[in-house]
């Protein structure tokens, strides 16, 4: 994972027990838009690495826990686009 994820997971995970980040913040942090936070998160959870061997990185184990609602929202209203 690198620091641009790391920081990604940071966001959400603070935010997760009032559910997420306000727009305002995800676009001052990282200059896109919530759908586009939304698809990042779930493609960091569930990137091969994320579910591979390397999904025993503490980190993201508990990510994955606390961040369920992500993945399970799938990738609807997701903006394809963008890195």
């Amino acid at each position: 994972m690198d620091s641009e994820q790391l920081r990604l997971l940071d966001l959400a995970l603070t935010w997760q027990p009032f559910g997420e980040p306000p727009e305002d913040e995800i676009l001052i942090a990282f200059g896109i838009s919530v759908p586009v936070f939304r698809h990042r998160i779930r493609r960091i959870l569930s990137a091969p690495k994320a579910t591979g061997p390397g999904a025993s990185d503490p980190i993201l184990r508990s990510a994955r826990t606390a961040l369920r609602s992500y993945l399970e929202a799938g990738d609807f209203g997701a903006a394809p686009w963008g890195p």
